[in-house]
């Protein structure tokens, strides 16, 4: 795989942006596919062991370079596979690390694909209150990061943009708010050293849920 920074166009982090959305749109902007062993390396950092995950991220390494050390959603997806893994064994909410979401309303503002996304419980938009789209409206078919066309489009060829989601319920807003919380307090680094304040936070979401 050629390193990043060999490539002409070399985005920069965007705030609160998943792993695999900047993988996906660093390719996208030097008009490439996302290589398949980069897509399997991204995949691994959030679903492998942890002998998967060290080995996952030395192919990212190579591939980032330095910007792989600006890259905080490497190690903060790490944090939480090993919190999910404990907390959300048994629960129907986690989401395939293969498909993903989207809000079509930030996709057409910011271009970016959101870690908060990624995580469970979360079905809904917090900025827009709208609830996150999981496959295409129009081709009914799901959307993952191996199938997804350039510019944020279906593999139909319709971009995630283009669509209307329908309002989400206020029990999805709250849940996908207490999340952003949860997200922006570990993002940031204020504990980063605690382990146990994440799992902790998530398991609140099961009472919030039910």
């Amino acid at each position: 795989m050629t390193p990043f920074a060999r490539y002409p166009v070399r985005p920069v982090v965007q705030p609160g942006e998943s792993l695999a959305g900047y993988l996906y749109r660093f390719y996208n902007d030097n008009h490439h596919k996302v290589p398949a062993p980069a897509l399997a390396a991204a995949m691994q950092m959030y679903q492998g062991s942890e002998a998967k995950q060290a080995t996952a991220n030395s192919i990212l390494s190579v591939l980032f370079g330095k910007v792989a050390h600006r890259m905080h959603a490497t190690g903060r997806h790490i944090n939480y596979c090993q919190a999910q893994r404990v907390t959300f064994s048994h629960h129907p909410h986690p989401k395939p690390e293969a498909a993903t979401q989207f809000c079509p309303a930030c996709i057409e503002e910011r271009q970016i694909h959101k870690a908060l996304w990624e995580l469970p419980f979360v079905e809904a938009c917090p900025v827009h209150e709208t609830a996150l789209l999981e496959s295409c409206p129009t081709c009914d078919r799901p959307y993952t990061w191996s199938s997804l066309n350039h510019d944020w489009a279906c593999r139909c060829e319709i971009p995630i943009s283009e669509h209307t989601c329908p309002r989400a319920s206020r029990k999805q807003v709250q849940l996908a708010r207490f999340m952003a919380r949860v997200d922006s307090a570990w993002s940031t680094g204020e504990r980063q050293s605690d382990r146990r304040f994440l799992a902790g936070q998530f398991t609140r979401c099961p009472r919030l849920a039910g």
